[in-house]
């Protein structure tokens, strides 16, 4: 988790060259050098996993936000059968950016096989030094990994159109996202030509991906805290013209700006307390019980 001076990250954070979003081709060929360190950590989790295709099953999967979450939250199926219960995998490693996410992400699909991802990082890149356009990439790199971009447009930036007469939908989302740098002036926004593009056509292969979005950390200072925002706003953006493309529901952003009480998190102020995983316990709980009722309506329309 990002810290402000003075408070120790994650073990394993790095700081990446403020370098424009293509630099994923770069990443490809010659990745940082912690990389492997992390590959190999996600790797080793669940050792035992064994799939079982009669159960819907739900994949936490992220930095220490997830690793930390000891007892995940219960999540009901109701069917005609009765209700049943999702099983639910921790995926999380301490320290992790959303960089290793994305590199790690088309194993974690092969290995557990989701019905649904909950998805959490980008906090240890940002309070690294990385900019939220270079962190953002790296999330479209995750989620194209579950099937929601394709193979020609998987590590390719969205460029969202600045716009001042934008007005937030919630308090953590800007407005009207920041120019980064003098060529992002002379972009255009997407036209729904390019943005069909992102679209897998085959829907049974997309996997229904909740994202837990940036905290108020009380550590975390002003500068950072914007900084958050700005690669919020960028992914809440994506997920509305994504599901609106997409014509249903498929990418859900959970607003976590309301948590500001010290008493939601632990002693260091960067990860939740136990009632900070209680309120989480219940978003969640509510967006995946939604996404997994919305799969078996899908599947049992004609």
């Amino acid at each position: 988790m990002a810290a402000d001076d003075g408070v120790v990250l994650d073990e394993g954070a790095v700081v990446l060259e403020d370098a424009p979003p293509s630099n994923l081709d770069k990443l490809e060929n010659s990745p940082p050098s912690n990389l492997d360190k992390f590959l190999k950590r996600f790797r080793a989790l669940n050792p035992h996993f064994v799939r079982d295709d009669a159960e819907k099953l739900v994949c936490f999967f992220g930095d220490s936000d997830i690793s930390h979450w000891k007892e995940l939250p219960r999540v009901r199926i109701t069917g005609d059968e009765g209700a049943s219960w999702a099983r639910c995998v921790n995926v999380g490693v301490g320290g992790a950016e959303m960089l290793h996410v994305a590199f790690y992400s088309a194993e974690c699909r092969a290995k557990y096989r989701p019905d649904v991802v909950v998805l959490c990082a980008g906090e240890n890149d940002l309070g690294a030094g990385a900019a939220p356009p270079t962190v953002f990439s790296y999330l479209e790199k995750s989620i194209a990994a579950f099937g929601h971009l394709d193979d020609a447009t998987e590590q390719a930036q969205l460029r969202l159109r600045h716009d001042p007469q934008r007005t937030r939908d919630n308090a953590n989302v800007v407005s009207s996202l920041p120019i980064d740098d003098t060529k992002s002036q002379q972009q255009d926004g997407m036209n729904a030509s390019e943005f069909s593009r992102l679209r897998n056509n085959n829907t049974d292969e997309k996997v229904p991906i909740v994202y837990l979005c940036t905290k108020p950390e009380p550590v975390a200072d002003a500068e950072l805290r914007r900084e958050y925002e700005r690669y919020d706003g960028r992914i809440k953006e994506l997920f509305q013209r994504y599901n609106s493309s997409c014509q249903e529901e498929l990418l859900y952003f959970i607003d976590n700006s309301d948590l500001r009480d010290p008493s939601l998190y632990a002693q260091d102020g960067l990860h939740l307390s136990r009632q900070g995983y209680q309120v989480w316990d219940a978003r969640v709980r509510d967006a995946v019980e939604r996404v997994l009722l919305k799969m078996d309506e899908r599947v049992l329309a004609p």
